[in-house]
């Protein structure tokens, strides 16, 4: 979910759900996007929340089916408007009788036969299969998209809704086209009615909200991040948050190397105990039970929320009360701590669980530039990912509904001041 910060009001402009080939000039972003209409003044990034992700299924997480976390990483914040910057990106993309290639703007297609195109065409209802092609969210008012020099004469907008599902498609005019107001996100077929096998076409292709007269290079502006955010089940979660790092989440790995200090506990069943030497990791709340939430590990299952710590069951995790072994575990067949560092050097263990105290981090602004009078602006995390974003300087191209209600309010004032 995306959000913008207008006057000290929060208007949230879209949220999009797994989208997993939302694409644009080298940038994927599964499941993060907004559409803004703005100035060419650019936005701020407030604050970035995101939860991680185990997708565990069949038998749940164990040594011999382990499930990596997936954590919220943005390498990049990138933005295009007005022309939206078209790209071949999918090696998956739906292509009949063509293969098609893209450099600086520029689309070369090679076909094999009569009526060669790439992209798809979907009849009203139909879901979106994923190989359409670059999807973009839907401008307000009119879309016009051209091959510059008329080389590509059959050009359809593909229009989807919120679910994707196809809302049908419009045949492409330079006057351009108003999209169905259902529309959330659309796609675009290119082709050549006439293709020939063994031609080669060339030319350029614009998709914009103004009308088109010369080639624009596309709008895009990227900014370099890199920036990995941890979370847990319970909620707790890494946060950037007006120019600050606020970390809350430690991802520890244990791989049995020497200096990671172990006890043994329980004999002849035993569990092991994790020293934490920095005592950073917080532990759980009081001795009645373990918190489920608390933590989560690439191989070993989280222990249940009824656990007592002599009854940590066999290929288990969880966080102790006791600082001095706080991190325990118990693997099904390991009875000695030469063993365990064995089992850990070839199956390390990803661990990640609550600071005891915040470690907060000074941040560099992150400025996205924007293009009136439209603007994406996305990120590459691949998993969702909450960011809002400030608006720099106040636009008119910005419908804001708080600034309306704003002068409504002023509107009134000044009518009850002057006795109307």
């Amino acid at each position: 979910m995306h959000k913008i910060d207008v006057d000290s009001g929060t208007k949230t402009l879209i949220e999009v759900k797994d989208l997993k080939d939302f694409a644009f000039d080298g940038l994927v972003a599964k499941g993060n996007a907004y559409q803004g209409v703005c100035s060419d003044n650019g936005v701020r990034v407030k604050t970035i929340k995101g939860r991680c992700i185990q997708n565990i299924s069949g038998g749940g997480v164990s040594p011999d089916n382990p499930v990596e976390i997936e954590t919220v990483r943005i390498k990049k914040v990138a933005s295009f408007g007005k022309n939206f910057g078209l790209k071949i990106l999918d090696n998956g993309i739906v292509k009949q009788r063509c293969t098609v290639t893209e450099s600086g703007g520029f689309f070369t297609m090679s076909t094999t036969g009569a009526d060669a195109y790439w992209g798809e065409v979907r009849a009203t209802g139909q879901p979106r299969t994923g190989s359409e092609g670059t999807l973009f969210v839907a401008p307000a008012g009119k879309v016009y998209c051209k091959s510059m020099n008329n080389v590509f004469d059959k050009m359809f907008i593909q229009m989807w809704d919120k679910d994707l599902k196809s809302l049908g498609y419009l045949i492409s005019f330079s006057s351009g086209r108003e999209l169905n107001p259902a529309t959330k996100y659309i796609s675009l077929r290119v082709g050549i009615e006439n293709s020939q096998a063994g031609t080669t076409y060339t030319d350029q292709i614009m998709i914009s909200t103004e009308p088109i007269t010369d080639w624009e290079p596309p709008y895009y502006e990227e900014v370099n991040v890199d920036l990995e955010l941890f979370s847990l089940p319970s909620g707790v979660c890494d946060e950037v948050k007006d120019g600050k790092l606020i970390r809350r989440v430690k991802k520890l790995v244990l791989d049995g190397s020497n200096d990671e200090l172990y006890s043994i506990q329980n004999t002849p069943n035993p569990y092991f105990g994790y020293n934490d030497t920095s005592r950073t990791i917080k532990p759980r709340k009081d001795g009645s039970g373990a918190i489920v939430s608390n933590v989560f590990c690439n191989r070993l299952q989280a222990a249940t929320p009824d656990y007592l710590w002599a009854g940590l069951t066999a290929n288990g995790v969880s966080i102790d009360i006791n600082p001095a072994s706080i991190v325990r575990v118990r693997v099904e067949g390991v009875t000695a701590v030469d063993e365990l560092r064995a089992w850990l050097q070839s199956n390390p263990l990803t661990i990640y669980c609550e600071l005891e105290t915040p470690i907060i981090t000074p941040l560099a602004d992150i400025i996205v530039p924007t293009k009136a009078p439209y603007t994406i602006v996305t990120h590459d995390s691949p998993v969702e990912t909450e960011i809002e974003y400030e608006i720099l300087t106040k636009s008119d191209y910005l419908p804001d509904i708080i600034d309306i209600k704003k002068r409504l309010a002023a509107l009134e004032a000044a009518a009850v001041g002057g006795g109307n």
